[in-house]
């Protein structure tokens, strides 16, 4: 059975964390909360039990890029995370402290999946619309250490951001939009930008 991880609230950056297995009641396992001062921006990924940082991300300010700082290292989120190629499924790949590779790819309109090197899949995001308040939850093989979770959900925090700030450019409507679908995907992905800008 996957470890099941659930956003309290459908916002990577911002977001207590709930993990849904092993019993009938949801427990608070992680928090993610981001900080502004002026034009900087901190996000921190924290384990609630036990109580320890997992990594602390300090964004430009457009909120695109910026560094990281994660097991006593402090890298550009460039280097932690690689760009997959321009027609490559792969949105992100990044490599563990033992040099196993594991990549982001992209699954259907606002899905992620993560695959290993034998594109095994071992985790992936899943969106409920359809329920109010919508929902984000990640999925996680529960035969893995707690480092390769804390690993996972700190990459799917900064590719999931990533990905709807990306969103947020595609879909942004030209004056004359008449499509009110067009005009909605506009309101949601341009209210996400804008709580972090």
């Amino acid at each position: 059975m996957p470890l099941a991880l659930s956003f309290q609230h459908n916002n990577p950056l911002r977001s207590t964390i709930l993990d849904h297995s092993g019993s009938n009641k949801p427990n608070p396992v992680y928090e993610v909360a981001t900080a502004h001062a002026g034009h900087k921006s901190k996000t921190t990924i924290t384990s609630i039990f036990p109580p320890h940082v997992i990594g602390e991300i300090e964004w430009n300010k457009s909120l695109d890029s910026g560094t990281i700082a994660v097991g006593g290292r402090q890298m550009s989120i460039h280097e932690l995370l690689v760009h997959g190629g321009l027609l490559s499924p792969t949105v992100r790949k990044f490599q563990l402290p033992e040099g196993t590779w594991y990549k982001w790819q992209r699954a259907g309109a606002d899905g992620l999946v993560l695959v290993d090197g034998d594109n095994n899949i071992v985790g992936r995001s899943l969106h409920t619309r359809d329920a109010r308040p919508a929902g984000m939850t990640l999925e996680i093989q529960d035969s893995n250490t707690r480092d390769f979770v804390e690993w996972v959900l700190l990459t799917f925090v900064i590719v999931e951001h990533l990905r709807r700030k990306t969103l947020s450019y595609k879909f942004k409507p030209n004056l004359g939009e008449t499509s009110w679908e067009g005009a909605i995907n506009f309101f949601v992905i341009d209210s996400y930008t804008r709580v972090f800008q």
